[in-house]
């Protein structure tokens, strides 16, 4: 896929010297280069409607999800008039069919007469969540360890802080029930279990007590608080951040209050990319940094395994 972004000011979708100079003539790519969303109507020139340019400089298949119809009249009239090479256009659609051809769409069912087709009732089977929980579970990064601190004992008295603990929006991210994975609600979510809803399921089957509180208050001491949060949901675009610290001053306020009442803190980041999270006045009151990266609704049984938290 061709990016929107440029090459010595050059649009990515209008650059011959790359898609065609460098991927298919010294890479020999011989697969087919696909634009991004009506990314053809950046290069100069061209409109999302009008763009022949893409094609000739090497782009075999437009994105044009609400401008195909008259990009298609405006092609074909291209390719009548000879604006279009055909030998472009020739190259073009073998590349598609090729690709097509390898991966045996020619040769295989209608995904409706497959050995599968229609079994609806297997999503979210038992063998389903079992992958789901060891992907996530595979992609938990330990951070930070001072002390020891895990594995934590979940037969104790745990305190969950931060707003992304029972925060299903932030927990599964954009590309999900909505482009950017807002405008969602718990109720969305009817099979979902969110980190609270884990870590609290665990911590009662091992004779423990869990509690919730997103802004860290307390008024029994717990042995330990675990802070979850995250960065808010987003697809694409949004994650342009102006600065690399995602929390504020509000959100490290339980981290502050577990610091001063000498409990120790165990601190959970969901996030979707790779980024400086902890403002550097707060990192001495953390023992140990847990990242989540992978984005999933089912959490049951990764935080909390047999009774105790992972190493």
């Amino acid at each position: 896929m061709i990016s929107f972004s440029s090459w010595n000011g050059v649009k990515m979708h209008g650059h011959q010297s790359l898609m065609t100079g460098v991927m298919k003539d010294r890479w020999n790519f011989d697969g087919f280069l696909v634009g991004d969303w009506n990314g053809h109507g950046q290069v100069v020139g061209c409109t999302a409607t009008d763009c022949p340019q893409s094609v000739i400089a090497g782009l075999d298949m437009y994105m044009a999800p609400d401008s195909w119809k008259n990009l298609y009249r405006t092609t074909l009239a291209h390719a009548q008039n000879g604006t279009l090479p055909m030998a472009r256009l020739d190259d073009a659609v073998r590349r598609v069919l090729r690709v097509k051809v390898r991966a045996g769409l020619f040769e295989s069912r209608k995904p409706s007469s497959r050995p599968y087709g229609g079994r609806f009732e297997l999503l979210g089977s038992k063998e389903h969540r079992a992958v789901a929980r060891e992907a996530v579970r595979e992609s938990l990064v330990l951070l930070k360890n001072a002390g020891g601190l895990l594995p934590l004992k979940a037969g104790g008295r745990i305190l969950v802080a931060g707003d992304g603990a029972d925060n299903l929006t932030k927990q599964t991210g954009g590309w999900t029930l909505s482009w950017q994975g807002t405008g969602t609600k718990r109720s969305d979510f009817p099979n979902a279990q969110s980190i609270w809803e884990g870590i609290d399921e665990a911590v009662k089957a091992a004779g423990g007590t869990a509690t919730l509180s997103v802004d860290g208050r307390y008024a029994c001491k717990p042995d330990v608080a675990i802070v979850v949060f995250g960065e808010d949901p987003y697809a694409e675009f949004r994650a342009t951040v102006p600065t690399s610290a995602m929390m504020t001053s509000k959100t490290w306020l339980c981290c502050v209050r577990s610091k001063r009442r000498a409990c120790q803190r165990l601190r959970c980041s969901c996030r979707g990319a790779p980024c400086g999270s902890i403002p550097s006045e707060h990192v001495g009151c953390v023992r140990c940094r847990l990242a989540a990266g992978i984005r999933r609704r089912r959490r049951g049984g990764h935080l909390v395994r047999q009774g105790r938290f992972p190493r």
